[in-house]
């Protein structure tokens, strides 16, 4: 951690401590679309302040006034006053700092983990009973593989209401009216990136059941691959050789562990693809029409979630009738198992079914996903975000899997899985390197500019 140019001996007062503390929840929902776009939940690897296209390098300041390399410029410039500079100074603002960083690796590396507990605690259908007791029949068919039996669209529709209803909340509490939360204009307009929250959600969730969290983490980092190549086409960026490098790397590490992994069924390749596919869209589609709208973050996300909340509700249809995808469950009715489709399952078995304490544990610490990642983009450089990332698939999801389920990997996974991580740093890095460099040009030709303004003004 850099330290402070000023004197951090100064007490810290309790009033500034506890204003700091309500300055993070303020700066998360208040954040502008700037770099903090990426405040936008989509569940991929890599962070979309790193590819921003325009006025996303943060400026430069000179080393002998740069105060720290880890926060946003607009951090740094409100650290201004010597009590704030104490207490960031200080080793309660030191540890504030890590506290934060270190949760937001939990609830981004969370969602696969709590996946993979409800599959292994709660995946088989002997795991479950009826009101009096009796335990459901095992399923010889299911062939020891454990399954999310909950409807999976059920759960995002359940949390994208209690979304949209938290977002009104904070908007009366911060603006004394939700009226701002309603446009039907910004909500048209908006609607193709809700879209893609909505579907690539749905694609996640089912990918989580064809694969174990560990995979999941290692193939979600396609989407720097897909995503770098859209952004670098469509916004005509060119990018260092060391991005490139990373990208290679992660290339190779990528077909290197999909050769050993044989858990990972090819169902599963096809939902993490589709879902990194629409991702990619809804961060292309944001950078060109949402970061223009100065408006709030959680405001647009109130425009945004209705669309992704009417998207899961069609997806349910459409994975019943068009492409239908069947879970076997036991239907204590019929007294007998069945091939059923979400809506099927829904109608005969009941919106909640197969729902317990973990299930909405899941629900909520998806929710709150969305709060951390807006949280960690306004008050940390995108690039931190991004080893926050990266670092997140070592510790906690590789280190907890030991604890839950011991991985059995072979030596081609464990060098693959090394090669895909390092090549995932190396890109975020590079690229990060990359927005620093421009930060300083723009520093270079500003000055320029005084300058020959300067001397402009001798000369007369």
């Amino acid at each position: 951690m850099s330290s402070f140019a000023a004197n951090t001996d100064e007490p810290c007062t309790d009033s500034w401590r506890a204003s700091v503390h309500k300055s993070f929840l303020m700066d998360a929902f208040e954040s502008k679309c700037d770099e903090n776009a990426n405040g936008f939940k989509t569940g991929g690897a890599v962070s979309c302040a790193l590819l921003n296209r325009e006025g996303g390098p943060e400026p430069e300041q000179e080393a002998a006034t740069r105060r720290a390399t880890i926060f946003t410029t607009e951090v740094e410039e409100s650290i201004e006053d010597p009590e704030s500079r104490s207490y960031w100074g200080s080793h309660q603002g030191t540890m504030m700092m890590a506290l934060l960083i270190f949760v937001y690796m939990h609830f981004d590396a969370g969602l696969p983990i709590l996946q993979e507990l409800y599959k292994i605690n709660y995946g088989n259908s002997t795991d479950w009973s009826d009101d009096v007791g009796i335990p459901d029949p095992a399923d010889k068919s299911a062939g020891g593989k454990h399954k999310l039996f909950y409807t999976k669209q059920t759960l995002l529709i359940t949390q994208n209401f209690f979304e949209i209803i938290c977002i009104f909340l904070v908007a009366t509490l911060l603006r004394g009216s939700p009226r701002d939360c309603i446009s039907l204009r910004k909500t048209v307009k908006f609607a193709p990136a809700g879209a893609c929250f909505g579907i690539q959600a749905v694609f996640g969730f089912f990918a989580m059941e064809e694969m174990g969290a560990d995979a999941y983490s290692l193939y979600a980092q396609t989407s720097i691959i897909v995503l770098t190549l859209a952004w670098s086409i469509i916004f005509r960026i060119k990018l260092p050789g060391t991005a490139w490098c990373g990208i290679f790397a992660i290339a190779i590490g990528m077909v290197g562990f999909k050769m050993s992994d044989a858990n990972t069924s090819f169902l599963g390749l096809v939902f993490i693809s589709l879902k990194i596919l629409t991702q990619c869209f809804a961060c292309i589609y944001a950078e060109m029409f949402v970061k223009t709208d100065p408006e709030s973050l959680y405001i647009q996300m109130a425009w945004i979630k209705p669309v992704e909340l009417l998207i899961t509700c069609v997806m349910t249809f459409v994975m019943s009738n068009i492409f239908p995808q069947r879970s076997r469950l036991y239907n204590r009715n019929a007294h007998e198992f069945q091939d059923l489709t979400p809506l099927q399952a829904i109608w005969q078995l009941g919106y909640f079914h197969h729902w317990n304490w973990l299930t909405v544990i899941i629900m909520v610490f998806n929710m709150g996903d969305t709060f951390m990642t807006a949280t960690v983009a306004k008050k940390f450089d995108s690039v931190v975000k991004g080893v926050a990332g990266v670092a997140d698939i070592i510790y906690p999801t590789q280190v907890l899997m030991y604890f839950i389920a011991t991985p059995d990997y072979t030596p081609l996974m464990v060098i693959s899985g090394s090669i895909i991580i390092i090549g995932s740093l190396n890109f975020v890095l590079a690229k990060g390197a990359m927005r620093r460099s421009a930060a300083r040009k723009e520093e270079i030709t500003k000055l320029r500019k005084e300058v020959a303004i300067y001397a402009g003004y001798n000369s007369a």
